[in-house]
């Protein structure tokens, strides 16, 4: 045993030698031959600790929601349910909070430079982050650096005229998208037409290329406006102008869009529960003129005028259609206006 240990010993005591002649070697090398560049300097680490802080909200809230689902012996605590899922739903729906609205203002230059437009009635300046594939529910995060800053619903690339405010692209009128301008709503006749370098504040009802806008006439069969929004995808052309529903985004360009935003149900379910999504809407037929005047490495900033505002119609849905009941869905009222 004795000269089993003193073995181990005099092995250890040679590995320990060698280990610090090769260090005292490496440490000569480098003070004969120090590196010709210093090392990069670690980036800096994004504050993103009050985004984190929301992620982890989501999740209690998520727990919440399990949490009565799994009750005792089964039976599921309907109060605490209800109180989840309605917490969950209204993140959705939320407007952006006060350190998100830092991140989507314009700045103050723009802002100083069209103060005399932004002084005429209903026009606004906004800015638009491009879409980087965000998740539009709050509950669930896309970990990257770029969605934990801009946390809220839509990721800030889209906006709602109606409401005036940055929205999930389901409610919103438009989205800036792969460099273009989209109008993708849901249940929304989304209309966008380049009309070329048109100063916006001369654009008016008069404006070449918004007769086609002012007279498209909405129908309220489902099954036609379904078929209308194939013909917008592949472009409309009418008097030397094409209406599609996505059109490239470039500077020194006016835009015009018109977001009628039909009445009705779409129904949406969580964990069961079914609600109307358009409740959480302004639902109204909007015509838009906008244009770019900033581009930012985050994002484009735009300026608009709103032309015509008035109530949209609602669809007359065929006579078979699935029902909340259908699709297995529990409708609860809790959620209504």
């Amino acid at each position: 045993m004795k000269c089993g240990f003193q073995a181990w010993m005099n092995l250890l005591a040679h590995t320990l030698a060698s280990t610090l002649v090769v260090f005292l070697a490496q440490a000569t090398a480098l003070g004969q031959n120090p590196p010709s560049t210093p090392p990069p300097a670690p980036a800096a680490t994004p504050n993103v600790y009050e985004s984190v802080r929301r992620a982890e909200e989501d999740a209690r809230r998520h727990a919440n929601l399990k949490g009565a689902r799994d009750a005792r012996f089964g039976r599921v605590d309907l109060a605490r349910q209800q109180q989840a899922i309605r917490l969950q739903i209204e993140a959705l729906y939320r407007e952006p909070n006060s350190e998100e609205k830092k991140l989507l203002r314009p700045s103050q230059q723009l802002g100083s430079d069209f103060r005399a437009f932004l002084k005429r009635g209903k026009t606004g300046i906004i800015k638009l982050i491009p879409d980087m594939g965000c998740a539009d529910n709050s509950v669930i995060v896309v970990a990257s650096e770029h969605c934990l800053k801009y946390s809220m619903p839509g990721g800030g690339s889209s906006y709602s005229f109606r409401t005036k405010n940055h929205r999930i692209a389901r409610l919103s009128d438009l989205t800036f998208s792969g460099g273009a301008f989209k109008a993708l709503g849901s249940m929304v006749r989304g209309i966008l037409v380049d009309v070329g370098d048109v100063p916006i504040n001369e654009v008016s009802a008069q404006t070449r290329g918004m007769r086609f806008l002012r007279e498209y006439k909405l129908t309220p069969d489902l099954i036609e406006a379904i078929k209308e929004d194939r013909a917008f995808a592949a472009g409309k052309s009418y008097d030397g102008f094409v209406y599609s529903r996505s059109v490239e985004a470039k500077m020194g360009t006016t835009y015009l869009l018109r977001s009628a935003a039909y009445n009705g149900t779409l129904y949406k379910a969580v964990e069961g529960f079914a609600y109307n999504e358009l409740a959480f809407d302004d639902r109204r037929d909007v015509i838009i003129a906008f244009r770019i005047v900033g581009e930012e490495r985050d994002g484009i900033t735009i300026i608009y005028h709103e032309i015509d505002s008035k109530r949209s119609p609602s669809f007359r849905w065929p006579d078979k259609v699935d029902t909340v009941q259908d699709n297995k869905f529990t409708a609860a009222r809790i959620f209504e206006k």
